[in-house]
């Protein structure tokens, strides 16, 4: 019974060990000094962004593996059949349309054409998922860096 948990609960102890090494990894980042006031100082800093992703990602795991532990969720394929090859394609793509020609546009294209890609095998409406796109991309690439006083280019 414990090993057929266990190996039911396999993925979600991988992403929580993935997780934990993040974690590890992002308390090695040295302090920057930043002079920006109040809590986004604490923002601003190199670490910041990795830890918070670390963090996350270790609770994702935990939550996932009792979850499957409990046997309430249940895996299935990551990738649609057929189309694997298409988010590494268009992850080169997308660097070495930066190296050309900047950060801003190519990653805004990048972050539409991925979520139209993956929401589409969702069968998510057209509309909502190139909102989407144009609202996460106004907030990660306009809004935080210019509250953060960072340049982008």
């Amino acid at each position: 019974m414990i090993r057929e948990k266990l190996s039911r609960a396999g993925e979600g102890l991988v992403v929580t060990a993935v997780g934990v090494l993040f974690l590890l990894l992002s308390l090695t980042i040295p302090d920057n000094p930043v002079s920006v006031p109040g809590t986004a100082g604490l923002l601003a800093q190199a670490r910041a962004l990795p830890l918070l992703l670390s963090v996350a990602i270790t609770a994702v795991g935990v939550g996932h593996t009792v979850a499957l532990w409990r046997g309430r969720v249940r895996t299935e394929a990551a990738v649609p059949a057929g189309r694997g090859w298409m988010p590494a394609l268009i992850t080169t793509v997308y660097l070495v349309a930066t190296a050309a020609w900047g950060f801003l546009l190519p990653t805004m294209a990048y972050l539409l054409v991925m979520l139209v890609l993956w929401g589409r095998g969702e069968k998510q409406r057209l509309p909502l998922l190139v909102g989407l796109a144009l609202l996460y991309g106004a907030v990660a690439l306009w809004l935080i860096p210019g509250l953060l006083r960072l340049r982008l280019m």
